[in-house]
């Protein structure tokens, strides 16, 4: 699948089954590189948050989450253009949702589920 995305890099079919082999494996340095590689970083942000979706223990989705957002924060700052912003403030809010900080465990657990929902939905 490498080779093919060499050949043609908006290869759509192979890009998602690196992408998830990658996750599958929990090689995101190896994903990073990838959508580098590609000139995708915007895309990797999603990538990134959309295999945090998936994730069901807290302990594997953090840290998935903060890297999103630290992706697209320091996309924002080179940048600003919108679509960053707005790739860094879904990942904000995901990360709101989800932080420890929240007081209850059962109220952080409905508020991360509602955002990432509403992310995947396109409301957020």
């Amino acid at each position: 699948m490498q080779r093919v995305l060499e050949l043609e890099p908006n290869h759509a079919k192979a890009l998602r089954t690196l992408r998830e082999l990658y996750a599958t494996a929990g090689d995101f340095t190896g994903l990073e590189k990838l959508y580098a590689r590609l000139g995708q970083e915007e895309e990797l942000v999603d990538a990134l948050l959309g295999i945090a979706d998936r994730l069901d223990a807290k302990a594997q989705r953090l840290p998935l989450v903060e890297r999103a957002a630290q992706l697209a924060q320091q996309r924002a700052e080179s940048a600003k253009d919108a679509a960053q912003v707005t790739a860094l403030e879904r990942a904000r809010q995901v990360w709101s949702a989800c932080s420890p900080s929240s007081r209850r465990t059962s109220e952080r657990r409905a508020r991360c589920r509602r955002s990432t929902q509403s992310r995947r939905s396109g409301r957020g």
